[in-house]
């Protein structure tokens, strides 16, 4: 079965964050047994405050992490002024998104989670999208980042996405690329949305 890390850090948001972990949920439980994808979310201490005050306790801290046990990592957003960054900049996190890369695997990130990777300079050059604010693609072009106004980017192995109204769309996304654009249908449908 496939397996996807979710990093979380505090200062994350709830409905990015709870859309993924809703939609990789189905995928889990419906899916066939070839196109299952399971999934844990990892923080640098193993508990995340979100920027309304609920605590979470994780799956696995990053001191822990075997990256070839995952196919690819995803990052929602957050809120810089509830810390957001503080940790998705720390010496780890960034570490642990240059070693996903380094493997050619999936990086995901929603709304302003892609500014975490493009500090690691690996989107330098790349095409990606964030929060459509001044601020925020004004930090992603500081990085080097080809700025694109499409809702979701993707980039070889790399995939962004402007705004929370698309952890929705990423999810089903991330089920169509690791597994089968007929496999994510399916879970549209189960869940109700159009297809």
């Amino acid at each position: 079965m496939k397996k996807v890390l979710i990093l979380l850090t505090n200062g994350f948001e709830e409905y990015m964050t709870f859309s993924i972990l809703g939609v990789l949920g189905h995928c889990k439980l419906y899916s066939d047994i070839d196109d299952k994808i399971d999934f844990e979310t990892v923080s640098l201490n193993g508990v995340v405050k979100s920027i309304w005050g609920m605590e979470l306790q994780m799956d696995r801290v990053i001191d822990n992490i075997n990256i070839d046990d995952y196919v690819a990592l995803l990052i929602p957003g957050g809120f810089e002024e509830a810390g957001y960054y503080d940790e998705l900049f720390s010496e780890q996190c960034q570490d642990l998104i240059k070693r996903f890369n380094n493997k050619n695997k999936y990086l995901i990130s929603i709304c302003v989670g892609s500014i975490s990777i493009a500090k690691t300079g690996i989107l330098n050059g790349r095409n990606a999208t964030t929060y459509n604010s001044d601020k925020r693609r004004g930090k992603l072009r500081e990085y080097g980042a080809i700025i694109q106004n499409d809702k979701i980017v993707v980039d070889k192995n790399i995939i962004s996405s402007n705004s929370p109204a698309t952890s929705i769309d990423v999810s089903f996304l991330t089920i169509e690329l690791l597994t089968s654009k007929d496999n994510s249908d399916k879970i549209k449908g189960l869940m109700g949305f159009d297809i």
